[in-house]
């Protein structure tokens, strides 16, 4: 199992929806990046950022073996052959993200932002062993109500349960690292074209990884 920590992304990178040699640009994370709770260690092995995500390798290693039907209920058929996905429900903090009162914003808890469950999308390499990678989109909120991302920050996780469709795990899990963004491979083109419906398209930014169009709405050119 040591080998794969620091390796885990040229395992995996080529059953995500969002797929790339992250293991040639990753960096290997070595503090804060290990965390146990009932049984289950989730080490998070390697980190890549750029303007527009935030990609994490990690493996999760069970005390006892992953029953059956817990390895069924991770088993989701793409159509073009089965993948294997966990649910982290968590919380995150990010340094350059005020509070959701700071923003204005009424209908969320004034001080820590709703976050959408992550998905660790890979694959068991024995009957304990799980690896796999996550993203985290830049460009979804609470990240939009930033103008962009600065060069660095420092980012806290803390995983509050492991999820299957059928079964669910508590924690915690916490982990916390500073994150450096990588802008120089980000391509941005302004296109500012409108649509009779109002909608702007006001650039494109292109990454090795992804392309992202970016949209406001104008209602002058209704």
């Amino acid at each position: 199992k040591i080998p794969l920590i620091g390796s885990i992304f040229r395992e995996v990178q080529n059953e995500q929806r969002y797929t790339g040699n992250f293991g040639a640009v990753s960096e290997p994370l070595t503090d804060g990046n290990i965390s146990t709770a009932n049984g289950f260690t989730i080490t998070l092995s390697e980190i890549y950022c750029d303007t527009q995500a935030l990609y994490i390798s990690a493996m999760i290693e069970a005390e006892e073996p992953f029953t059956e039907d817990f390895r069924k209920s991770t088993e989701i058929d793409t159509g073009d052959g089965f993948v294997y996905e966990l649910y982290l429900s968590e919380t995150q903090d990010y340094d350059f993200l005020k509070s959701p009162a700071e923003y204005g914003i009424d209908n969320e808890d004034p001080e820590q932002f709703s976050w959408t469950p992550l998905a660790l999308r890979g694959k068991y390499t024995d009957d304990s062993t799980f690896i796999g990678s996550l993203r985290i989109d830049f460009n979804l909120y609470p990240f939009s109500l930033e103008p962009a991302l600065p060069d660095s920050f420092h980012w806290k996780l803390t995983i509050d349960q492991l999820s299957t469709h059928a079964h669910t795990v508590e924690g915690p899990w916490k982990f916390e690292t500073d994150v450096a963004v990588n802008s120089s491979n980000t391509v941005v083109t302004e296109i500012n074209e409108s649509s009779p419906n109002g909608d702007v398209i006001k650039s494109i930014s292109v990454t090795p990884y992804e392309a992202t169009l970016h949209y406001e709405y104008d209602g002058s050119k209704v």
